[in-house]
């Protein structure tokens, strides 16, 4: 039930996205005449109806472990499925997990599936699959304490920093956790506590729209859970299909470790989690899915790969990111691509439609991501164009309100954290509006929110005719 040629979009969230695809138009189809009791079988192919993305900040960094602000993302794709379900039967899923081209194809492979593997585990609450993530690291990709530390605080026990380290206050609170769960009291998260507090936690960060706990069956995805080890319903995509590749002279940039900070908040639209929603009836063999499993190499990968597959991910060009929307070949995977090729997800978010209009609500959002520098206030030059575009929707729309929100990356401390986003925030409202003075009072003893001067960004930003 998708709406309409272009799709549109279902819900946006810190993050996350959720939209429709554009409806599969009706086809003719020319058969031969009969001439006895023969007959012809046509099968539509599979192909997505909609999709939820769901972005890198929602994981820790170069983890698998889910962050519990999940929760408003889970929500969107509850109301997705219900959006989608015909006669009670639910649109099947698939989840593909996605990292950035940056470290090797192999440990990127494993870590984007590790990754899809942790959502679906979070969906169907199987903790097995959170106790083989929890119990076999790869890389930066160790649970260990402070997830502990992060699902004890979040099922409502009080235990002090989350900083990785285990001290009499996380005991006490593993204490009072075993003894509410009927549990063994000894303060040590063993399997028994672990499966306990994984159910506990997925119950807490794993929602609807109405706030209740969100559970998928296995067979609500596209294998039906058929294989043990997820084959055709999760998979990770390794670094194999970017949207955004940087160019020759940020890449030389970026290789240097002073910048790697600003490398991985720039390479951030490429880690995501895409769950793909089918047709309802939809469904596929395992064992003739061309994805491999999670802990399979990328041969299986590969095979899938355009001719050109390695030139499509790997070419840079001199001064110009290559961004999958304008070029449509930043991919290596044919597969994936002829997959997702209709989604308004697998771009940029430098390029996504800036506004948004709800079909269930009077309400248009404007989505700016990567319009500041690197953990800066700083309006990059390029963002221009998208803030013209925002600042033209308002002037002839005059019912439109705008409210300004501003978000910060989710590894800074909190005080930090809220002092960006109000920093940001602040920025655009003065630039839509002209209210330079508004800057000033609120930040003339620090840094200046742009860097360029006040009457300049006025002249610059002036209205879209």
């Amino acid at each position: 039930m998708s709406d309409g040629i272009e799709g549109s979009i279902r819900g946006i969230t810190g993050g996350g996205i959720a939209a429709t695809h554009p409806a599969e138009l009706a086809r003719i189809v020319h058969v031969a005449a009969a001439v006895s009791d023969e007959h012809v079988t046509l099968k539509a192919a599979i192909f997505p109806i909609a999709s939820c993305r769901i972005e890198d900040l929602r994981f820790e960094f170069d983890s698998s472990f889910v962050k519990p602000e999940i929760a408003t993302e889970t929500a969107l794709l509850a109301t997705l499925i219900k959006e989608h379900t015909e006669e009670d039967e639910k649109p099947p899923l698939s989840i593909f997990g996605h990292a950035d081209p940056v470290g090797n194809d192999d440990y990127n492979k494993q870590l984007s599936g590790r990754r899809a593997q942790a959502i679906f585990g979070l969906l169907t609450r199987d903790t097995d699959l959170w106790e083989d993530l929890y119990t076999h690291p790869l890389g930066g990709d160790d649970w260990g304490t402070r997830s502990v530390q992060t699902m004890l605080e979040a099922t409502g026990y009080s235990l002090g920093p989350l900083n990785g380290q285990q001290n009499r206050q996380m005991t006490e609170a593993i204490e009072a956790f075993q003894g509410d769960q009927g549990l063994k009291v000894d303060g040590f998260v063993g399997p028994d506590t672990r499966k306990k507090l994984f159910l506990a936690y997925m119950d807490k960060s794993c929602r609807d729209d109405e706030n209740q706990a969100f559970k998928l069956e296995k067979a609500n995805f596209l294998a039906q859970g058929a294989d043990s080890d997820g084959k055709g319903d999760y998979q990770g995509c390794s670094e194999f299909n970017p949207i955004t590749l940087f160019s020759q002279t940020e890449q030389q940039k970026f290789s240097k470790p002073e910048n790697s900070d600003e490398r991985n908040t720039e390479n951030a639209s490429n880690r995501r989690v895409m769950t793909l929603l089918f047709r309802p009836g939809s469904e596929v063999l395992a064992d003739r899915w061309p994805c491999p499993r999670v802990k399979e190499g990328v041969a299986g990968c590969k095979k899938r790969f355009w001719s050109d597959g390695e030139k499509r991910r790997g070419n840079r060009l001199q001064d110009v990111r290559r961004e999958f929307e304008v070029t449509r070949d930043t991919f290596a995977c044919r597969f994936y691509q002829r997959l997702i090729s209709d989604s308004i997800f697998e771009r940029s978010p430098d390029i996504l439609p800036p506004l948004f209009r709800s079909k269930t609500a009077s309400l248009v959002a404007a989505r700016l991501p990567s319009v500041f520098t690197h953990e800066k206030s700083f309006l990059k030059p390029s963002s221009l164009p998208l803030l013209r575009k925002v600042m033209s929707r308002l002037q002839n729309d005059p019912n439109l309100k705008a409210l300004v929100i501003g978000h910060a990356s989710p590894k800074e401390e909190e005080t930090m954290q809220l002092e960006l986003s109000l920093r940001r925030a602040c920025c655009i409202r003065a630039l839509l509006t002209r209210d330079v003075e508004d800057l000033r009072q609120r930040f003339h003893k620090s840094d200046p929110i742009s860097p360029w001067d006040f009457e300049e960004v006025h002249v610059i930003h002036r209205p879209t005719r």
